[in-house]
């Protein structure tokens, strides 16, 4: 570890009982305590030494007095290697949790973390004990970091950074060719799902099918029997994304695009899931009414009509006197009314609540940000719900009642 030309910082994180028995020069053992072992060491390599107190005690004040020591002692940046071989009681637990908030908030690089097993020391004239090196603890913390990102934001993006990294990691280190073509396989799995959540994340509607459906092919690629060992925590969690990400891939384009919706709301993605949803019902009456995928994208001249007529059969449930594109805006309008009158209702209330969101709020009234949650999540509080509470979840299902009702034959077939 130590080097010539550049010092090393030592902190040695010491209680009252082991700076008596093992730091101070005439120690509790008789031996030279170690401050005298690294004082030596210091005068032939660069290295800085710096005891730093610790308590001892086993109490909730004792623990945050030991984080807050270690994290003093660390700066962005540093690239790290610990010692918990003389840890005492809670310490060891303590200390990897730590460095894993400096990992995060810092940016610091642990390069190790070893523990001298001195039970299983060979006796000789000097006996000498192996060193476990403890490292992968971190990996299996990375994995809890990536995966709640996904899990709570559908975020993808530290998990592909992460595998990348790992990648280059295991090629420096001379991986063996196998290992090198898991990473790969690895690698381009994460790039596909990273690809899926930035889709969502940025409303790409007609596109996010065929992004769903490249996650699904990637999986296919993935042996859980032949990952290596600090990939063995995603073997367990393919099954779980293979079944979301299989929703988003429906072969309906409105199908798919409702299971979207629902996996924004799930992830946190409130904007997005109201856009979509807007988006989503429009494109089904384009459908409905003979026009392709391809010229539903076309706003001037397909979508203006329709959206005339949906405005129009919410201007006229208000009583409104509105003005519509054609003749066939009009009938449109007419036929929801009839047929359909709670869907018209609540997307009139959704694309007031989209106007707010994709404004930014800048408008006489705007709405609180948990209005907007409220009426399109599942309401974890069961008391105090208003009439509002939980509503576009019902115009989710009401859309989807719709598309199935009225969808073309051509597309009901495939």
């Amino acid at each position: 570890m130590l080097c010539e030309n550049e010092t090393i910082e030592a902190r040695i994180f010491l209680t009252k009982e082991a700076e008596k028995k093992n730091w101070i020069e005439k120690c509790g053992h008789g031996y030279p305590g170690l401050s005298v072992e690294l004082s030596e060491l210091a005068k032939k390599k660069p290295l800085s030494v710096k005891p730093v107190s610790i308590p001892s005690h086993l109490d909730e004040e004792s623990i945050w007095e030991v984080f807050s020591k270690v994290i003093e002692q660390l700066e962005e940046g540093d690239r790290v290697i610990f010692d918990i071989t003389h840890s005492f009681r809670y310490q060891p637990m303590l200390a990897l949790l730590i460095l894993h908030f400096a990992k995060v908030a810092f940016q610091i690089e642990i390069q190790g973390i070893y523990y001298g097993n001195f039970e299983a020391k060979v006796n000789g004239e000097i006996p000498t004990a192996p060193v476990t090196d403890l490292t992968s603890f971190i990996d299996l913390q990375d994995w809890v970091t990536n995966i709640y990102a996904f899990e709570a934001s559908g975020r993808a993006e530290p998990l592909k950074r992460w595998v990348s990294q790992k990648k280059r990691e295991q090629a420096i280190g001379g991986a063996s060719p196998q290992t090198l073509k898991s990473m790969g396989t690895i690698e381009k799995f994460a790039d596909k799902l990273a690809h899926l959540s930035l889709e969502l994340e940025t409303n790409r509607g007609p596109t996010l099918k065929q992004a769903a459906k490249s996650v699904l092919n990637s999986i296919k690629y993935i042996q859980a029997d032949q990952l290596p060992g600090q990939f063995q925590p995603m073997a367990l969690l393919l099954n779980r994304i293979e079944e979301q990400v299989r929703q988003i891939a429906e072969p309906d384009m409105i199908e798919s695009g409702i299971n979207a919706v629902i996996w924004c709301v799930e992830h946190g993605l409130i904007e997005q899931a109201y856009t979509m949803l807007d988006e989503i019902l429009i494109t089904a009456t384009c459908l409905i009414k003979g026009y392709s995928i391809e010229k539903a994208k076309d706003n001037d001249n397909v979508r203006s009509w329709i959206t005339s007529g949906f405005n129009g059969a919410i201007k006229k449930m208000a009583k409104g006197e509105p003005q519509f594109a054609n003749d066939r805006a009009e009938k449109l309008a007419d036929e929801l009314l009839q047929n359909y009158p709670k869907l018209i209702r609540l997307y009139g209330e959704l694309k007031d609540d989209r106007n707010d969101l994709n404004h930014a709020g800048w408008r006489k009234q705007p709405q609180k940000a948990e209005d907007f949650i409220a009426k399109i999540e599942k309401s974890k509080r069961r008391k105090n719900k208003d009439k509002h509470t939980e509503k576009y979840l019902e115009l989710i299902e009401l859309i989807r009642k719709y598309w199935r009702e009225n969808k073309p034959d051509h597309i009901r077939e495939k």
